[in-house]
């Protein structure tokens, strides 16, 4: 016969009377509440009538895996108010009432701003890192690099997850201050709160971003990006087995500071050099991968040449678009300046108007005191500033640096080759 029972079951603060609900709910079945352990922990024993009582401690810190000494005295000033104490997590104590006189452990208006306390504390530690990295991750992006990373899956990836999981913070930190204003209004009213389970949002919004991550990683895998994916698949399992271990092992709250410090320094670590050499070694893959037939047009589309051209760049495509940078060169017997015999491009398109606007506007400061010359291209806009030129279009951009500057037959040629001619 079974004797033991782990239950992975999860209460958040705001649920302390549901929890001392459920616990008593399995001690009238027989199973006796012996504390947490991967779970919370049951013995087989008779059927009893126990009355369990669950406070949050205010000294308790979030990644306390088992009692610490500033719990213990919590917990032996409660028994000699008549409360047996079982076990602790986080700031969770739980307890058993063995005197039937036994006066409240905490009182209602103190027990309230120990869950307010502790629920903030707990809604900053989820969420918190999101704002963060929506911040940081947007505006590298559109400030610093936006060019770039745009045509990169993986950076789309963490800005659309992180924003996501940002949204569904805020609404939850809306949530959190209607259900303070509700419990507020009942104290006032002479009532006593009860901290129960509401609703089952909880859930559903963790089932909510677990389907969001899992779509999101899909999709790298779909869009060809397995190195991203595989980066994925790795941290999202590194964290589960360190979840597990620390479970099991139930480190004191010094070696799980320790333990998180280090943790911390990796993953900046893995920010730092990781992530930048995983888009490094994309695009030197990518470089190599590109020949003639791979480029939007060659300097044999522009003129004559009896001699090979070498080719080398590197493309990013992304669900917004691509962008495909690249040089062609040649070497011809008495070239001079007066010939062509380099020419180095970008060419972006993206049927996101927003992206191109935005690529064009960050390329200004470029084009200053560059004539104009968007009738030659055919384009919505053009300019042309010694060998350079930026050409804009509705649905691509165009920016070419070559050594002077293009003849009309050859500006016709490139316009042609990319259809716009």
């Amino acid at each position: 016969m079974k004797t033991k029972k782990r239950v992975l079951q999860r209460f958040e603060y705001r649920e302390c009377d549901e929890f001392a609900a459920y616990l008593h709910e399995q001690s009238l079945a027989g199973w006796h509440f012996k504390g947490w352990h991967l779970g919370l922990i049951f013995e087989k024993g008779e059927p009893e009538d126990i009355y369990y009582q669950v406070e949050v401690f205010p000294k308790g810190k979030d990644q306390d895996m088992k009692p610490e000494d500033d719990t213990k005295e919590y917990a032996e000033y409660c028994e000699a108010a008549g409360w047996k104490f079982i076990d602790s997590q986080g700031k969770f104590c739980v307890f058993i009432r063995e005197k039937e006189d036994a006066v409240p452990i905490v009182e209602p208006k103190e027990r309230f701003c120990n869950v307010k306390a502790a629920e903030r504390g707990n809604w900053l530690r989820q969420y918190g890192i999101m704002f963060f990295m929506v911040v940081w991750h947007g505006a590298l992006g559109w400030l610093a690099s936006f060019e770039n990373v745009v045509f990169e899956n993986a950076w789309i990836f963490v800005c659309v997850v992180c924003l996501i999981a940002s949204i569904v913070g805020v609404v939850e930190g809306i949530w959190l201050l209607g259900w303070e204003k509700q419990m507020k209004k009942q104290l006032a009213a002479g009532e006593i709160p009860e901290y129960k389970r509401k609703t089952r949002h909880n859930s559903i919004v963790r089932l909510f971003l677990i389907l969001v991550l899992a779509a999101a990683t899909v999709m790298l895998w779909i869009g060809n990006e397995r190195m991203e994916f595989w980066t994925v698949i790795i941290t999202l399992g590194c964290s589960l087995i360190i979840a597990v271990l620390v479970a099991l092992l139930k480190p004191s709250r010094l070696s799980y500071d320790i333990f998180s410090w280090i943790s911390g320094f990796a993953v900046i670590a893995i920010c730092i050099f990781l992530v930048p050499a995983i888009f490094i070694s994309n695009g030197r893959g990518r470089q190599a991968e590109l020949g003639l037939e791979d480029i939007p047009f060659s300097l044999k589309d522009m003129r004559r040449l009896d001699v090979p051209e070498d080719v080398g760049g590197t493309h990013r495509e992304s669900i917004l678009g691509s962008k495909t940078s690249c040089y062609v060169t040649c070497e011809e017997e008495g070239s001079s300046n007066e010939k062509i015999n380099f020419i180095h491009y970008d060419y972006i398109e993206s049927d996101y108007q927003w992206v191109l606007e935005r690529i064009w506007e960050l390329n200004k400061e470029n084009m200053k005191e560059a004539s104009d010359c968007s009738e030659a291209w055919h384009a919505l806009e053009a300019r042309q500033r010694e060998g350079s030129y930026y050409i804009k279009y509705d649905d691509k951009l165009l920016k070419i640096y070559i050594g002077r500057p293009l003849s009309a037959e050859e500006i016709e040629a490139v316009c042609r080759k990319i259809g716009v001619a």
